[in-house]
């Protein structure tokens, strides 16, 4: 009887698994098409690939400066812009947040002060989605485009990715009620 249970829990685990991985890349991904922005705001949480693309986006002229997001950041993916070769002038540092929330509500604030009126969000493709909805969500009077980091083509294999990926998904349901950012269940339009 427990080999059945186990074989059970074994099965559904890898059914889980194949449709998080199979339809995540989906659900939890926003890429915009590239332009020209005020600003390229990196978020923290994963410093080399982020790092990374904001590097690529703002050596390539779609910006020309980059606010860096996070506690601690500025010491992680900071030193890795500057070493990347980021000139420290064009380099912003919010040092207050907590959470993608936090990055939003505090990078908003810096953003407004400076009269930005366009920003690149850069984050981990899986979380993506709902970081670009809470910018959205902290302002109208900017025009936010998500331009996040690749997918590793085989991230299925990666379990620190792995998880991410299933975290992100309890993460969406969450924000959509503590915050009301409606990314997984969106409210019908009123006309």
């Amino acid at each position: 009887m427990q080999g059945q249970s186990s074989r059970g829990f074994l099965l559904l685990g890898l059914t889980v698994y194949l449709f998080l991985s199979t339809v995540s890349p989906n659900l939890l991904t926003r890429e915009d098409p590239v332009g020209k922005c005020d600003i390229i705001v990196v978020l923290g949480g994963e410093q080399y690939d982020r790092s990374q693309r904001a590097f690529d986006l703002y050596s390539k002229g779609y910006a020309n400066r980059i606010l860096v997001s996070g506690r601690s950041e500025e010491q992680l993916i900071g030193k890795e812009l500057l070493r990347l070769g980021v000139r420290k002038e064009d380099l912003v540092f919010e040092s207050d947040s907590r959470s993608t929330y936090e990055n939003a509500l505090f990078s908003v604030k810096h953003l407004k002060k400076n009269n930005t009126e366009s920003a690149i969000i850069v984050t981990s493709w899986y979380h993506s989605r709902r970081a670009l909805k809470a910018f959205q969500s902290s302002t109208n009077d900017i025009r936010f485009i998500s331009l996040p980091t690749e997918k590793s083509k085989f991230f299925y294999f990666n379990p620190r990715e792995v998880l991410n990926t299933f975290k992100e998904h309890f993460k969406i349901i969450y924000y959509d009620f503590r915050y009301h950012s409606e990314i997984a269940f969106p409210l019908p339009k009123h006309r």
